[in-house]
C-alpha cells in the first residue's frame, strides 16, 4: 500500500457495464467514488477502508468543491454561447474536476432550459 499512496489516479469516465477493478489496489472494485453531480466521473474502490481513505485523497487534491465555486462566482454565472454571445442565468452543476496532471479543470454548467456546457474552469473565470 506504501507504493500506491506515491502515485495518483485522478477522476476518469467511468464504465458502468464492465466489471472495474480498485483504483487503488487493483482487486475488484465495488462502487464508484464519484464526484458531485458528475455520474460518471469519478473512482473505482473496492471495500477496504485504507482504499477508500486514499481514494478521497486523490479527490480531494482534483477536485474543487462545488461550494468553493458557488462562494467564487455566486448563484449564476455569464457563458459565453457558440455563437459567440455571452448569456447570463447559468448556474453551476457539481465540483469541478481535474483529468491529468497539469490539466485543466473541468466545470458543467446549465441553464434554466436544461442546456450544458462542460467547459475549463479557467475560461468559465475569463467570462465572470
Amino acid at each position: 500500500m506504501a507504493d500506491v499512496r506515491k502515485k495518483i489516479v485522478y477522476p476518469h469516465r467511468t464504465h458502468l457495464l464492465k466489471e472495474q477493478s480498485c483504483d487503488v489496489c487493483d482487486e475488484q472494485g465495488d462502487h464508484l467514488l464519484g464526484v458531485y453531480k458528475q455520474p460518471y466521473i469519478g473512482l473505482w474502490i473496492c471495500n477496504m477502508p485504507a482504499c477508500e481513505e486514499v481514494a478521497k485523497s486523490w479527490l480531494n487534491g482534483t477536485t474543487v468543491d462545488h461550494e468553493i465555486l458557488l462562494k467564487e462566482f455566486g448563484s449564476w454565472v455569464y457563458v459565453q454561447r457558440s455563437n459567440g454571445m455571452k448569456e447570463s442565468g447559468w448556474i453551476i452543476h457539481g465540483d469541478a474536476y481535474q483529468e491529468e496532471e497539469n490539466g485543466p479543470f473541468w466545470v458543467s454548467v446549465r441553464d434554466k432550459h436544461h442546456r450544458s456546457k462542460c467547459v475549463t474552469l479557467d475560461l468559465l473565470r475569463s467570462w465572470n
